[in-house]
């Protein structure tokens, strides 16, 4: 690690481009908390990369409908196991439901909707 990074404001400057590559190549923006939270990771000896890795990727928990449904319930939650919610017109949203199917499509597709609505950069790593 570079002597002159002692501070996380001082990784991210001196990791900008990094940081930016990211985000031209996927066209979303970090939000300053997971700057943060790479950057705490990174100075604690993961490399950028693992990092970025395990603050964005998010695992998403399916329950199924019961007998009389036919929706399953999908939720996400980050590395530390805390859930990822939006706001949409004033209403807290913790996760949403998709039309039961075999087919993993409706899943994928539903949830890369969601997730285009919240600030950050964020992927599925992990189906439950």
């Amino acid at each position: 690690m570079n002597n002159n990074v002692n501070t996380t404001s001082d990784y991210i400057t001196a990791h900008l481009g990094s940081f930016q590559q990211i985000e031209n190549e996927l066209g979303k923006k970090f939000t300053h908390d997971q700057r943060v939270e790479i950057a705490q990771l990174a100075m604690g000896g993961m490399n950028f990369y693992e990092a970025f890795d395990q603050v964005t990727g998010l695992t998403a928990e399916l329950t199924p409908a019961d007998e009389e449904g036919n929706e399953d319930l999908v939720v996400l939650r980050d590395y530390r196991g805390e859930l990822i919610v939006k706001t949409t017109r004033g209403f807290i949203d913790d996760g949403f439901f998709v039309k039961t199917s075999r087919d993993s499509t409706p899943y994928i597709e539903a949830t890369e909707e969601w997730l285009s609505d919240i600030d950050g950069i964020y992927s599925i790593t992990e189906w439950m």
